[in-house]
């Protein structure tokens, strides 16, 4: 008779789960850690998403976000009057994009989601890397600091197409708002490669 109660009740409880209603729409807000491969720059991502819910496990994503890098090239001089002087290159790069991505839930409760994502984007990049760069210090020119030149092979504003994937884990609150993390990299046609580490927040409804 016990087994019979507990089976009954496990029966119930798997019922009342399964009817439970998922939300099917959210709105993301990204933000986090970002390495470009163009000199390995670090720096910065940012993104909105909105996501959609067409499956219970599966979704699709549209998302805006930008980027942005810096670096540069050290160069230290002392001056005729004995001064230290930061000479250094100091570049930037920059994009905005446009993402679409099909996600896949591993796992998504009212709790608790671990989701793939993968798709495509288009980018606009600016960049002030140089393609070569070049020193040439007193004693081949005679004067009393060194001299720089650039040589720029590629445009400073690029338009491309990529690739992305992202890996997210995320929790619910009783309000819906959601609270994670988010692991994802991209590859595009002008050859940069960005991977990022970042934080969401957002609101399920």
């Amino acid at each position: 008779m016990k087994t019979l109660l507990f089976l009954t009740l496990l029966f119930i409880s798997k019922t009342l789960t399964a009817q439970i209603k998922l939300p099917e729409h959210a709105i993301e807000i990204i933000a986090g850690r970002s390495t470009h491969s163009t000199g390995d720059n670090k720096g910065a991502s940012f993104a909105v998403v909105y996501e959609k819910y067409f499956r219970k496990k599966l979704s699709w994503t549209i998302e805006l976000g930008s980027t942005i890098h810096d670096g540069s090239f050290p160069l230290f001089y002392t001056d005729p009057s004995g001064h230290i002087l930061d000479g250094s290159y100091r570049y930037t790069t920059a994009g905005f994009q446009i993402a679409g991505h099909a996600g896949y839930s591993f796992i998504r409760s009212s709790r608790h989601e671990f989701q793939l994502r993968a798709g495509g984007l288009v980018r606009l990049q600016s960049s002030s890397y140089f393609d070569e760069l070049g020193v040439l210090y007193p004693i081949a020119t005679g004067l009393s600091i060194p001299v720089t030149y650039f040589v720029n092979t590629t445009p400073q504003r690029t338009y491309a197409a990529g690739a992305s994937c992202q890996l997210q884990y995320n929790y619910t609150f009783r309000n819906r708002l959601q609270l994670g993390t988010l692991a994802g990299f991209q590859m595009d046609t002008n050859g940069d490669n960005i991977s990022h580490l970042s934080v969401m927040v957002g609101r399920r409804f």
